[in-house]
This record gives structure tokens, sequence and C-alpha cells, in this order.
């Protein structure tokens, strides 16, 4: 661990650790487990106290789980290790440069965080609007059993923060029913955020599932046991991901568990309740489909927010939102836990987490706002907003509060810049539309300025700061 702490000082680089195999050849044979200075119960010792010295700093990849899955006597070539130290076969290298890939594709935010499931011989076995629901396989006997695992697995799964949906060709009477009534059924609608049972097209359903609940399609998983329908949404929408799911229901649970884009690289509370978040935007919606205006829309939601300096219980949520928060982050720096800390201690800068909640749940810690005094300008280091809440405002309450910290330190202008990636495009006008002038760009990075002297404070009428909240849940 003094090696990561010289890493984390030294530079901004992400730090991905692999664990250790267990050895195979066990001298002491069974007796192994019961001898607490074998090599095998300090190398199992050694690989708990990593995992409890990296906490949310230093991402795992645990090889011990790698050379179980493959075998011990496949993932260890002794050849190799006698000729140049290499404590992996050849032959194992794939998996491991895999499994390493989909960490660090979690520590970047590159992980899929959504599962777009059928229903039909997908959840369950049978076709529910033919079977009914004593016919359809769920529960009992071998592929009953099978479909019972896999929702069980999928549970898991909502609970570290993916986020499930439903898109069936089907009626919606029907297709609900094995939630509301099957006494097997370990899905019921409160886990599904997003529920379409009708005769669209799937990929005509799959946009829809993504404009409502305003995440790229880059970020969703097609799961479905129709080849046909696999390879449509594979035709029309190439950014969705698509699972091929085996003929045998007893090796779904495996094949979607094999599938490594649902990496995460840590959990947090918000995960936990990720589900009820996104069920409540699509509620949201339909609240904004059918006001007056936008003003009417926005008061309709009765807002509040507590935003606060950063604090330690906050940080491993904070280093989430950095490093997977992609299309409103103006700067896109990922700054790991290490660097969050240095700014927690550095009085130079200002930093500020913002929770938001409104008539319909608590959308937990949503935005991040990192800036630097630098003499009588607040210069914006890294701006971000989760994806859920866009178009709420949120981002002008964000600055009406950087305004006031930069009164209180007696700074008369904030400075921000903007990075552009493939990405992010959407936060393009953040500066503009709050009244920054733009005062260069500098290889391709925009810089904007905002005169506090002379313009005053942001002001945001829709979001109410708080200190507490102040609406029960549900509350209208």
């Amino acid at each position: 661990t003094g090696l990561w702490q010289m890493v984390a000082e030294h530079s901004r680089a992400r730090i991905v650790q692999h664990n250790f195999a267990l050895p195979c050849e066990i001298p002491t044979g069974h007796l192994t487990t019961r001898l607490s200075g074998s090599r095998y119960m300090m190398t199992q010792a050694v690989n708990t106290r990593l995992g409890e010295a990296a906490a949310n700093a230093v991402s795992l990849v645990d090889c011990e789980r790698l050379s179980a899955l493959i075998g011990k006597q496949r993932w260890c070539d002794p050849r190799y290790w006698n000729m140049s130290k290499q404590a992996v076969a050849l032959e194992a290298l794939p998996l491991l440069g895999r499994h390493t890939a989909a960490v660090i594709a979690a520590d970047l935010g590159l992980s899929r965080k959504c599962l777009v499931l059928d229903l039909d011989n997908t959840l369950w076995g049978g076709v529910i609007a033919e079977d009914g629901l004593a016919g359809i396989k769920l529960g009992q006997g071998p592929d009953g059993e099978a479909f019972v695992a896999f929702q069980e697995y999928l549970l898991k799964l909502k609970r570290k923060g993916v986020i499930l949906t439903v898109c069936s060709k089907n009626n919606h009477a029907d297709a609900i029913q094995p939630f509301e009534k099957h006494p097997e059924m370990r899905l019921k609608l409160q886990d599904i955020a997003l529920f379409l049972a009708n005769w669209e097209s799937k990929p005509d359903n799959i946009r829809t599932i993504a404009k409502t609940l305003q995440i790229g399609l880059d970020a969703l998983v097609f799961v479905d046991d129709n080849p046909v329908e696999r390879e449509i949404v594979r035709k029309f929408l190439p950014e969705v991901d698509v699972i091929p799911l085996p003929e045998d229901p007893s090796y779904y649970l495996r094949t979607l568990s094999d599938y490594l884009l649902l990496e995460t690289s840590s959990l947090t509370a918000e995960d936990t309740e990720r589900t009820d978040q996104y069920r409540a935007r699509a509620q949201i919606m339909e609240l904004e489909a059918a006001a007056g205006s936008i003003e009417d829309f926005y008061r309709s939601l009765r807002m509040q927010a507590i935003v606060v300096p950063f604090d330690a219980s906050q940080l491993p949520r904070i280093a989430q939102l950095i490093g997977k928060t992609n299309q409103f982050n103006l700067t896109t720096r990922r700054h790991g836990m290490a660097q969050l800390e240095a700014f927690v201690l550095d009085s130079s800068y200002v930093h500020l987490a913002l929770r938001l909640r409104d008539r319909y749940t608590d959308h937990g810690l949503v935005s991040v706002m990192i800036a630097r005094q630098q003499g009588d300008i607040l210069d914006i280091d890294t701006w971000l907003m989760s994806c859920r809440v866009i178009g709420r405002t949120v981002e002008t309450t964000m600055l009406e509060q950087l305004c006031r910290r930069a009164a209180q330190l007696g700074c008369t202008s904030l400075r921000g810049t903007y990075i552009p990636t493939q990405k992010n495009a959407m936060a393009a006008d953040a500066y503009a539309k709050h009244g920054f002038e733009r005062v260069g760009n500098h290889e391709g990075f925009e810089v904007w300025t905002y005169d506090l002297a002379a313009k005053g404070l942001i002001a945001n009428t829709f979001v109410k700061p708080v200190d507490s909240w102040e609406l029960a849940d549900g509350a209208c």
C-alpha cells in the first residue's frame, strides 16, 4: 500500500492492482486450511488485506477468482515461471486482459448501466398470452428453477445499481400478470424502471427507453432469447450491446455473469436506489408533458437542493460521479480518491456537492463542482451533473452557490473551461446560457469568464436551497 500512496502523491494515475491466485501445489494437502502459517492461508490473508486497504482508492482485479474460473493448473504454467518469473500462463492472459480492461472501463465510466429485458422465454419459460399464468415455466422443474435463478441474479445486479427495464412484444395486461400474481416470480414491477409491453418494434421501444430515462443508447444491453429480435436490434441500433442467450435457460445466469461491461468500480447508497430514481424520472416526464409551460413544470416538482462542501462520507460517491459522468461534464477530468482528499485539505479549493429532491424522490448526490481561487478569480476545474437530472435547472443552482462562495472569498469573476469530447456536446452552451463570455480558445479548449462584480449573483428560482429536507416522501 505504500507504493499505492507514492503513486497517488506523484501522479493522477488511476491505480489498478492484481491480487494473488492461491497456490494449487500444496504439500500439506487438505490439512492446509487448518494451518495459519501455510503459504495458502497467508496468500488468502494478503488478498483480504489488499481488499480492505484498497477501499475506493484502488481498483482490484481478482486473480484468485479468475484462476478458479479457468482452473489452477491452466492459470500457472511452471515452465514460464522458471524461464521468466511469469506468474500467469500464456493461455490465461486473454482472460486476465479482458477482466483488467473491464475494471479499467468501469473506473473510467465506460460500463453499461441498463439491461433491456424480454419476457417470454427470457424471464420465464413459455408465452404468457398463450400458456397463461399457470402454464409458464417458473419455479418448478429444471427450466423453472433456471428462470428463478436468472431473476435472482438480475435482482442482485439491480442492487448494485444496474437499471432493469422491460421491452416485450405482448399485451400489457398479460405481461404484468406474472409480476403481480405468480408466486415464484422474483422480480416485481417496482424493480423495473420502465416497463414497455406493446406491439411496437423493439428498436423503437429501446429508443423510447433511452429517451425516457435520459441515457445514451450506448448505456443499454439487450437481453432476448429470440435470435431474430437480437439481430434486428444489432442492425438498427448498433450502439446497443446484445447478449446472445443460449438455448438452455440453465446457462442464462452464467452468460450474463460472463458479460464484463456491467462491472462497477464502487458501490454507494445511491446505486442501491437507482431504479427508484429512474422510475421517478419516467413519472416526471409524464408530468412535463401535461404541464402548461416549462416554468409550471419546474414549479410543480417542488425541487429542493442541499449544497455542501465535500466531506469524507461523500467522497466515494463523488469519485464515482467523476469517474463515470460523460454527458454533462465540462472538462471530463477524472480525479481519484487521493486527489479529492487533497482538494479537501487545500484551502485554495472550493468544492461543492449537490443533493436533489423533488415531490417524487430523493435523487441523491447528483452534481459536483471543484474550483480553485487564483487571486480575485475563482477558476472552475470540474463541473458535472448526473444525466438523470438533466433539464431540471440543477446546473443553475450549482453556479448560484459557487457565485455566493466566490463573493465570500472576495473574488470578482469566475473562469471556466469547456473541453469538448465525443459525449459532452450537450454541455457546450452551459456557460453561455448563464451569462459567461468566451474569452479564448486554446488547443480546442474554450475559456469562459463571468464578471461577478458587474453582473451580480446567478440565481435559480425553481430549486430551493435548504439545509435539510422539507418534503416528506411522495409529498405533493
